[in-house]
């Protein structure tokens, strides 16, 4: 395999500076549909444009280099693999020329007011920056940032779908992986009946000792999440996250305040000040932080400090879909935090449906029992297979 650049050995930080960016369009379209109370997620298989991820390489002045990649999440967030290769190539691109890697997070804030509210495009410059600075200093990126590896309990991200096909997703999930914590996508109210059998149907198959939670995208009404809960309370639920609409947090404090279960949430919480509101409306027990969501580790890492300052938990959500690197930077993430309160849920970027054709890690990263450990390699642990990486690109962009 031909692998990013020379330097990625264990090398001194050099003090060498940014001094190219390419973007990358990749067609790696998902053979595994995952679907949700909102539709099926978009994967890249029907329209190209349409749900495939956006990579970038940073190189430094002496021939490092770091990756990023992201796959847009609709119909859950706004952006989309067009709109992700235009903010990449035409406003933080140039700005990154010149940049110091380990001034990551002033480089994040930087992008931020050059072009807001894109936090996909600003996660996939965060991971490739973060992996750049801690190749130049020759160190795994969890001790760059102060964390010591440490075991990662997965999650499995049940798809909505027939009873028959979710049982069966939740079972291989236990069996062949090892998982011990399964969530299970639920909704809409009209359909709370086959949400109970659904979950019912899981429990039977997999057993007590499995922690089984359920997440409903804000697809519930707070009289129907209430009776959900309650009819299921004798199964052992684990959490209900995202029960409500993303804006309803007074009535998100109401429902967790009647029900006897934590409520997580994810759409309502992108950033720090959201978070803030969250807590003050005491509408969560614990806050899913994903690096796309968040707009990438340095901002996850400030806002789990925030969070943790405010007595509520918070886990890392994010499937990573087929792709190694946002794998690793959660692997990474998870260990340069505070134990977080959930196993964490980015088991299907480790190749378990869909491999990652341009990537592979560096050394380990293989699931046991239900856990990873991170690549002990410098930067994010991922070789990038150039050569796979041209053969695969729909679109190429460079900034020097």
């Amino acid at each position: 395999m031909t692998t990013q650049a020379d330097g990625d050995e264990q090398t001194s930080r050099s003090g060498a500076r940014i001094a190219g960016v390419d973007v990358y369009v990749l067609n790696l379209p998902l053979t595994f549909k995952r679907s949700v109370a909102k539709g099926m997620v978009s994967d890249g298989a029907t329209d190209p444009w349409r749900g495939n991820p956006v990579m970038i390489r940073v190189r430094d002045s002496e021939g490092r280099c770091g990756f990023g990649r992201l796959r847009p999440v609709n119909p859950i967030y706004g952006e989309t693999t067009e709109s992700m290769l235009a903010a990449l190539h035409r406003y933080y691109g140039p700005v990154l020329i010149g940049a110091d890697p380990l001034t990551a997070p002033a480089i994040i804030e930087t992008l931020e007011g050059v072009l807001p509210h894109n936090p996909n495009a600003l996660a996939i410059v965060d991971m490739a920056v973060h992996d750049l600075a801690s190749r130049q200093c020759g160190v795994p990126l969890y001790t760059m940032l102060g964390g010591v590896a440490r075991p990662i309990p997965l999650d499995w991200s049940v798809s909505l779908g027939p009873v028959d096909a979710m049982v069966e997703e939740a079972r291989s999930a236990v069996t062949t992986y090892g998982v011990r914590t399964l969530s299970l996508k639920v909704g809409p109210s009209a359909h709370w009946r086959e949400d109970v059998e659904t979950f019912r149907a899981i429990r039977a198959a997999v057993g007590p000792d499995i922690e089984i939670a359920i997440d409903a995208n804000e697809s519930y009404d707070s009289v129907t999440a209430m009776r959900l809960v309650n009819t299921l309370n004798d199964n052992n639920l684990a959490y209900f996250e995202q029960p409500l609409n993303r804006h309803d947090l007074d009535e998100l404090g109401a429902l967790r305040r009647r029900i006897s279960v934590p409520v997580l949430l994810d759409e309502s919480v992108h950033t720090a000040a959201d978070a803030d509101r969250a807590m003050r409306a005491h509408a969560a027990d614990c806050v899913v932080l994903k690096i796309g969501k968040c707009g990438g580790i340095a901002r996850c890492m400030q806002m789990a400090a925030a969070i943790r300052a405010g007595s509520v938990g918070y886990a890392l959500g994010g499937v990573a879909h087929g792709n190694l690197l946002e794998a690793a930077a959660y692997t990474h993430l998870w260990n340069a935090l505070p134990a977080p309160s959930f196993a964490a849920e980015f088991i299907l970027g480790l190749g378990v449906v869909d491999p990652d054709p341009v990537a592979r890690p560096a050394d380990g990263f293989q699931i046991d029992h239900g856990v990873v450990i991170p690549p002990r390699s410098a930067g994010l642990g991922i070789d990038v297979d150039m050569a796979a990486v041209v053969e695969h690109a729909l679109a190429t962009r460079t900034v020097a």
